[in-house]
């Protein structure tokens, strides 16, 4: 599979193999909130806040503003148009609100972007210093009732990505053989697609646990489907004999897809105590006192 398939782009018209895209080529992270099919069944928030629920299409189209970030505060890179700016700064006065400041340190800057394409928000690490990150948000989801979601699932790519978790490469693979043959050189760390996992991060225990090598190898042959439309039939078959370990379709797109909408249940949900696999996932954040502990502090402003 060539580098350009793995972009910056709507997950619908790409092989799932474009969410190790989100670590491969492009250090993209992606929610697709067609595919995520949401069934979020949120625990009851604290009182008199609220819980927007709703789904939302999204764009792959180039950032139409662009913002640097220090602490909460924006500095614009160029001149934003009007309704970019006034959106913008509604996506990122709800980011601030639920994201305390000493936990996105590694977020360099801001971009919104236009369109109409399946893509509802994005992370992605800058061209001049992986360890650094940026949110990329659709316009449309400043009036969009679940932004909330969106962002808490963003921000758990930040929470699991960043480069005390994963110490990033200096360079991604830029092939896929290449993006194998660096897989293979971390383990039994698993290799994100931005470096190897530290042991013991989240995500090298997540996948340790939850993502065993037979389940690996099958979504590797899904991966391996060219045919786009082949491919959509592929993965929601996979997701379909496996639904018993994801909490939606969408986290069976890739293990960095299954963390955050695992973590985005754990902020939403009551801790469950079902005996799925999908509640074990759930149920794996409870085990950290420091996430329980976010959860809450982000939980206030629900």
């Amino acid at each position: 599979m060539t580098p350009k398939r793995l972009l910056f782009t709507a997950l619908l018209a790409v092989p799932a193999l474009v969410l190790a895209a989100a670590a491969v080529v492009a250090g993209v992270a992606i929610w697709d909130l067609e595919l995520a099919a949401l069934t979020y069944e949120p625990e009851p928030p604290p009182p008199q806040a609220e819980t927007p629920a709703g789904d939302v299409a999204g764009s792959e189209e180039a950032p139409v503003a662009r913002w640097h970030v220090d602490g909460n505060e924006l500095t614009p890179i160029g001149t934003p148009g009007v309704r970019a700016a006034r959106e913008a700064q509604v996506i990122w006065d709800r980011f601030v609100e639920l994201t305390p400041v000493d936990q996105r340190t590694m977020v360099a800057e801001f971009e919104v972007f236009d369109g109409s394409t399946d893509m509802a928000a994005a992370v992605t690490q800058t061209e001049a210093d992986p360890g650094r990150w940026i949110l990329s948000v659709h316009l449309d989801e400043a009036r969009a009732s679940d932004l909330d979601e969106v962002l808490i699932h963003e921000f758990g790519h930040l929470l699991t990505l960043n480069a005390d978790q994963v110490p990033p490469d200096a360079e991604a693979p830029e092939t896929y053989t290449g993006y194998r043959r660096r897989t293979r050189q971390c383990a039994p760390l698993y290799y994100t697609g931005e470096g190897c996992a530290r042991n013991g991060s989240y995500i090298d225990e997540f996948v340790e646990r939850f993502w065993p090598p037979e389940l690996l190898a099958e979504l590797e042959e899904v991966d391996a489907t060219e045919d786009e439309d082949e491919w959509e039939e592929a993965q929601a078959d996979f997701a379909a004999r496996h639904e018993d370990r994801f909490v939606t379709p969408y986290a069976a797109t890739h293990p960095g897809e299954d963390v955050a909408e695992s973590w985005t249940s754990f902020v939403l949900e009551r801790k469950p105590s079902g005996g799925s696999i999908a509640d074990e996932k759930i149920r794996f954040f409870w085990e950290y006192p420091e996430l329980v502990a976010l959860r809450e502090q982000i939980r206030t402003e629900l």
